[in-house]
């Protein structure tokens, strides 16, 4: 929308029969259309899917502009961190958020890394204020106590690892998992999504439908949950195939 605003020209790179990033694809795409800001969302919501550092290099190296990394479910991923690029590629910019891993979604807080020249330049254009004091000293204090973070994280890793376990069991038949590097994995059955999801709901569990992304027409996206929540889920689900099979 806000490239839209700017009468900017976009170009969409589709993703791979598998979901993951085409890099060739994308590397290509920046390079013909001399691109001047390129986007790239990994780990990627809504898939969960992440680039390894050589795919984003590769297409940071081709981009003409700048290339921004949204890294919102860093914190999770396994691949590493676009960080470890930014010596070589000053025109790399990285977005992160405290909103997932930190659990602050509430205050509406993150933070930018990139070239200290860049850092200067985006300064100039800042608003005078851009997070209330509240906001400020909360991640403050959340940063000094990374140990908390890191616990928490490898609880939800954990979560994701269970549910995508038990989906691929033998007790879910004809279900297909994407693996995800995020808080949440997205998965079809042989249900119809929208009725699933219904049936789901009145057994009181929400899921989210995925198929307002074209790509994605058939898949329901669950969160990592506790293990009481995980059950919940697992149960309703397992009943709701049988109730809703076509």
């Amino acid at each position: 929308k806000v490239a839209r605003l700017q009468d900017a020209d976009l170009t969409s790179v589709p993703p791979r029969d598998d979901l993951g990033f085409d890099a060739e694809a994308l590397a290509a795409a920046v390079a013909k259309t001399d691109a001047a800001l390129t986007v790239l969302a990994t780990p990627n919501n809504p898939t969960g899917l992440a680039m390894t550092l050589d795919e984003i290099e590769r297409v940071v190296a081709a981009s003409p502009g700048f290339v921004v990394v949204d890294e919102a479910y860093v914190e999770f991923n396994t691949e590493g961190t676009a960080a470890e690029l930014l010596d070589r590629h000053p025109n790399l910019i990285i977005l992160r958020t405290l909103s997932k891993a930190f659990g602050l979604a509430g205050i509406r807080i993150g933070y930018l890394i990139a070239h200290p020249a860049v850092v200067r330049e985006l300064m100039k254009a800042r608003l005078p204020f851009m997070v209330d004091r509240f906001a400020e000293q909360t991640a403050l204090a959340v940063l000094q106590r990374w140990d908390l973070v890191e616990d928490r994280v490898r609880r939800m890793q954990a979560s994701i690892k269970d549910v995508t376990d038990a989906l691929q069991s033998r007790r879910m038949p004809g279900v297909e998992v994407v693996p995800s590097q995020a808080n949440f994995v997205i998965f079809t059955t042989p249900a119809p999504a929208d009725a699933l999801q219904d049936r789901l709901a009145d057994h009181g569990v929400l899921v989210r439908n995925m198929g307002g992304y074209p790509e994605l027409e058939g898949y329901l996206r669950v969160s990592a949950g506790t293990d009481t929540e995980n059950n919940a889920f697992l149960g309703a689900l397992e009943t709701s195939l049988h109730e809703v099979a076509p």
